[in-house]
């Protein structure tokens, strides 16, 4: 069964270890790469970031290779 069948998603709260704050790094993951996440800030913890994922699996494919090379760029 796909994720398009099941109407659903998950979505994860990871820590950005190193960071004092994610809101850069959210900021730069959407303006350069088109992929939202949305800085932990917004819930009171800086240094983590909520990541949703759903829809077509192509779609994720393709986000997920984008998240992994801004994670690159600024972890190394």
């Amino acid at each position: 069964m796909s994720l398009e069948l099941l109407g659903g998603g998950v979505a994860t709260f990871p820590r950005l270890h190193g960071m004092q704050s994610a809101d850069a790094f959210c900021d730069d993951l959407f303006n350069r790469h088109g992929v939202l996440v949305i800085p932990g800030s917004c819930f009171g913890v800086p240094q983590h970031v909520r990541l949703g994922m759903a829809g077509r699996p192509r779609s994720l494919c393709a986000a997920r290779a984008l998240l992994l090379r801004a994670c690159r760029e600024w972890f190394g």
